[in-house]
């Protein structure tokens, strides 16, 4: 047996996405309560609506946009998903926070 033969194997890569997904959303959960109880949502809405946020199809409609702007259009599209629950928060009388 060989030090090749002995080396751990890297695990299954669904398996690391999928526990990569989770920790994103458990994040992204705990960074929306904590928006929601800092009472800043009105203010963080507005910053984000000043913000001009990449599209990757606004140079040319019929363009899909190229491996160099993926992350980047994943992102903005992040960013817009956050903006829209964020204003929800906002206009939403103070109370409880909901679960989930």
């Amino acid at each position: 047996m060989t030090d090749l033969d002995a080396a751990p194997q890297p695990e299954p890569i669904a398996p690391r996405l999928m526990r990569l997904e989770a920790m994103v959303l458990a994040q992204r959960k705990l960074l929306l309560r904590l928006i929601a109880q800092s009472g800043s949502a009105a203010a963080l809405h507005e910053d984000l609506a000043g913000r001009e946020v990449f599209q990757g199809h606004e140079e040319d409609p019929g363009v899909l946009p190229s491996a160099e702007y993926a992350l980047e259009a994943t992102v903005a599209e992040e960013l817009r998903r956050l903006a829209r629950e964020v204003e929800a928060m906002a206009a939403a009388p103070a109370g409880p926070i909901a679960a989930g």
